[in-house]
């Protein structure tokens, strides 16, 4: 992996695309709903005991004209993911009911109905709901979401025209060799960001972020996958750099921050003897958040920049 200026992406523009994309293969689901079945759209992470993760659900009824769409309440979830006043402005703003005190209503969570013929914009609706409420930085940090049913009319783009082969999330795959672990990784990655993804020349695959990129490596000779990325580059300060790294890796978990000369890494480590794919969406769902929230202060307190 050689950080080339003229290799970069715009990976702004790839996020949009990739949130357009998802919006429409959502519209086909829910427009295909049917009586008895429903959607479930949540952020990826361990759930935390006694609460639940963020999510949306959406429901077919009264005979398949009309859809449900739920968004979980704050009093589901742990304080951490809460939404709270900013939350509950956006719901009410988007046309959904607040839920219910009355625990024997049954109306736990913020609500709207909506005709069935208008899916697209309750796609619309359930995509802000992820990006403003949630948070979510890209669609490939959720869980959910099931194939389209048979005979669904799939939306016309590259998500549409390419499936990744699947590969169970929670099972503890043995591998016996690197191109076992290889064919593994490889099917996780394009199952989470749901295109090809081909390993560079230095043997890495590429795992985009808010800013930049990063790169996923097996290590040789060991059962271990690395994600790693120079978040922050032209630091000025080097002293300042071995402090803030310093502070950095007291509070990580998982993670490793790294000064190396005038850029700094983030490493994390993925144990594969046995390779559990929920393990590498876990950890690159971490990696992923850090990522998005590090390196701007840590820029400004080194005189570096960010991508």
């Amino acid at each position: 992996m050689e950080q080339d200026e003229s290799s970069r992406v715009d990976v702004d523009a790839e996020i949009e695309q990739a949130w357009a994309e998802f919006e429409a293969s959502l519209s086909t689901r829910i427009a295909a709903l049917e009586d008895g079945r429903s959607i479930l759209v949540q952020t990826l992470g361990e759930e935390p005991d006694g609460a639940a993760l963020p999510y949306v659900q959406l429901m077919s009824f009264a005979e398949g004209t009309a859809r449900r769409c739920e968004v979980s309440s704050d009093d589901l979830l742990a304080p951490a993911t809460r939404t709270g006043t900013r939350g509950a402005a956006l719901y009410e703003e988007l046309g959904f009911q607040a839920p219910s005190p009355d625990p024997e209503d049954d109306a736990p969570n913020w609500f709207l109905h909506a005709d069935a013929e208008d899916h697209e914009a309750l796609a619309h609706v359930v995509v802000q709901v992820l990006r403003e409420a949630f948070e979510v930085l890209h669609p490939l940090l959720l869980a959910g979401m099931p194939a389209a049913p048979s005979g669904a009319e799939a939306p016309d783009s590259a998500l549409a025209r390419w499936a990744p082969e699947p590969v169970d999330l929670e099972v503890a795959h043995p591998v016996a060799c690197e191109d076992e672990l290889a064919d593994l990784v490889q099917r996780t990655l394009q199952m989470v960001t749901g295109e090809p993804v081909e390993r560079d020349q230095d043997g890495d695959w590429p795992y985009p972020l808010e800013r930049g990129t990063a790169w996923v490596r097996l290590l040789k000779g060991e059962p271990t996958i690395r994600v790693f990325a120079v978040v922050v580059h032209g630091i000025r300060s080097r002293r300042a750099a071995t402090r803030e790294v310093a502070i950095l890796n007291r509070d990580a978990v998982s993670l490793r921050y790294i000064s190396d000369g005038n850029v700094l890494v983030i490493e994390l480590d993925v144990n594969a003897g046995p390779f559990v794919p929920g393990h590498l969406v876990d950890g690159l769902a971490r990696f992923s958040q850090a990522a998005a929230q590090q390196p701007m202060d840590f820029a400004a307190r080194t005189g570096g920049r960010v991508w």
